[in-house]
């Protein structure tokens, strides 16, 4: 009998195993918005055009009620030079247009996460801000990112629980840093 308990969990292990790379699967790229960005995804991810007026959402897996989210948009912004100057101003507006949306919702502030140049591989010079805040009992963590691709202002938004964060801030930081202009 303690043979056949044996095999049965090495059974498990090996379909949770298989499942758990089925569910990261193949990176596939979409193509957002004919502004000829690309994004590599992967398969467990659903996408949606025009979701709360976002070109493109993207859905993380389900789990505990939640999920990850980021999104992608196209800025009216012309010829945004990313200076130091320019940071600074819009700095103290996002800050402050987040600090009304959470009175308004009655939510309260963590923290700010000041702006932050980063590099993706593909993409150099990525502004990001973003900032932490709690919500109807649940932390959360919203996150902007700004990048030019073709002289045109692009951003990405990203939200998640501060425990998904935990879970899946490696795959939407692949996501991201996964972006081409083409």
């Amino acid at each position: 009998m303690e043979r056949k308990v044996k095999f049965k969990y090495i059974q498990l292990v090996t379909l949770s195993l298989i499942f758990s790379f089925a569910a990261e699967g193949k990176l596939k790229k979409i193509q957002v918005n004919n502004e000829n960005l690309v994004i590599d995804t992967p398969n467990n991810w659903q996408i949606a055009k025009h979701f709360l007026n976002s070109q493109y959402t993207f859905f993380g897996p389900y789990k505990d009620g939640r999920r990850p989210v980021f999104s992608v948009n196209k800025t009216t912004l012309k010829d945004y030079s990313f200076n130091k100057q320019q940071l600074e101003s819009s700095q103290v507006n996002y800050q402050s247009g987040r600090k009304d949306w959470l009175k308004k919702n009655k939510g309260r502030l963590l923290r700010f996460i000041p702006y932050k140049e980063v590099n993706w591989k593909h993409i150099k010079k990525v502004q990001s801000i973003g900032y932490n805040y709690i919500l109807l009992d649940e932390s959360f963590e919203e996150r902007t990112y700004f990048f030019k691709c073709a002289g045109k202002v692009f951003n990405y938004t990203t939200l998640m629980t501060l425990n998904e964060k935990r879970i899946y801030k490696s795959v939407v930081d692949k996501i991201l840093e996964s972006t081409k202009c083409n």
